[in-house]
């Protein structure tokens, strides 16, 4: 009988320790998986060519192009210090511009919004480039680069170099001079770039 209750209460307290070391487990998995930053993700949501605006025909200015961009840091409690952000355009495999944000801070769960200008290489405009615009249909590729640290409480870590780009093919040109089709493209993540662009 004294055995019997022994075995129980040995029992029991197996099953206690059972329990409380499955929830701690549990709770640290649940934090480790909260604690581990996400990559932001890029959207261009618009690109706008005013020389191609029917409407707006005092535009001389060719080689400019505009970009709608986008930025969601998709962590909860987690925010990002970018060090710039540089944003690259290329005509199939020629170079056409670049430009730059400056640094900045971007919160948790947030959506930033820049407006990013490239003066295009006139060379380029003129020998290639254009002649896709005025034809209607135009293949290209955005590029982006940056370099990022998360900050998690009050610590942050180490820089984190980031490369995503995206392909435009068989794209319209409307008659406002904003890219048809083109809206919320996503730039998908490329392996880190070598150098370091915009930081």
């Amino acid at each position: 009988m004294v055995n019997w209750k022994i075995c129980e209460t040995n029992s029991r307290i197996y099953c206690w320790f059972f329990q409380v070391i499955t929830v701690l487990i549990l709770v640290s998995v649940v934090i480790w998986r909260c604690l581990i930053p996400r990559n932001p993700s890029f959207t261009i949501a618009n690109i706008y060519f005013p020389s191609l605006n029917s409407k707006n025909s005092s535009v001389g200015n060719s080689s400019l192009i505009l970009f709608d961009f986008k930025i969601l840091n998709p962590n909860k409690g987690i925010s990002i210090y970018y060090d710039g952000i540089s944003l690259s355009l290329y005509f199939k495999d020629v170079f056409v511009g670049t430009n730059s944000t400056p640094p900045f801070y971007q919160g948790h769960k947030n959506n930033t919004s820049w407006k990013i200008p490239i003066k295009a290489d006139p060379a380029v405009v003129d020998r290639n480039f254009q002649q896709g615009l005025r034809g209607g249909n135009i293949d290209f590729k955005v590029g982006v680069e940056t370099a990022v640290k998360f900050k998690i409480f009050s610590w942050k870590t180490k820089e984190h170099q980031i490369g995503c780009e995206a392909y435009f093919t068989s794209m319209k040109i409307s008659f406002n001079g904003s890219l048809s089709g083109g809206n919320d493209m996503k730039l998908h993540q490329i392996r880190k770039p070598r150098s370091r662009v915009c930081n």
